[in-house]
This record gives C-alpha cells, structure tokens and sequence, in this order.
C-alpha cells in the first residue's frame, strides 16, 4: 500500500481563533487566526477505502497530536521549519519539512492508495 501526501499554504485572513477538530467534515474547516505569533500544522488521514485513520501519529520536531475520530489532526506552532512525520500502524511513516510562517495555516492530507 502507499500514502499520499498532499501539502496545501492557505493564507489565514480571518479575526478569530481556529477550532481544534471540525466533527462535521472529514475536510478541514476553514483556515481561521488572530495572530502573526503562530502558525497551524492541520489536515486529515483516511485509508483507501476513505475511512478515517484514527489514531494516527502526526508529529512536527517535538510537537505531536494524534488523528481523532474522524482522521483531523491539529498542530498549533510557532513560526519555523518543521520536519512533519505521519506514522500509523502497518504503513511507513512519511516526513515532510514544511515552513510556517506566523498567521499561515498549513493543510496536508495523506490519503493511503492501494
């Protein structure tokens, strides 16, 4: 089996806080900040079948969340440079270095293909 990734820069434009995990959607919601102090590490995990991945590791250097029910993970950082790693059981874990600039929310998706 392989995993795809997928990184997407979405610009951040509005004046409130992001929520934590969007139960309604297996996309993420909208890229939402209030501030240039920190950046946003989101995304979704589903298998080939398109069920989520529960459970998942999703890591950013020694920041890290687990995929919830619904395969959204969320990781709220600092601007830097970030080396991404998506680790779930029987697949090989995946890295990414991705750049988060303050205010940015970063969205990467990894869809397993068969």
């Amino acid at each position: 089996m392989r995993l795809v990734f997928v990184v997407l820069l979405v610009t951040a434009c509005l004046d409130q806080a992001a929520p934590t995990t969007t139960a309604q959607s297996s996309a993420p919601s909208a890229p939402q900040k209030s501030d240039e102090t920190t950046g946003e590490i989101r995304g979704t995990a589903f298998d080939a079948a398109g069920n989520p991945i529960v459970g998942a590791r999703v890591a950013a250097n020694a920041l890290e969340t687990m995929t919830d029910d619904h395969g959204l993970y969320l990781l709220e950082v600092p601007p830097g440079t970030y080396d991404v790693v998506f680790e779930a059981p029987g697949l090989a874990p995946i890295h990414r270095s991705v750049e988060v600039k303050g205010g940015m929310v970063y969205i990467q998706r990894f869809d397993q293909q068969p």
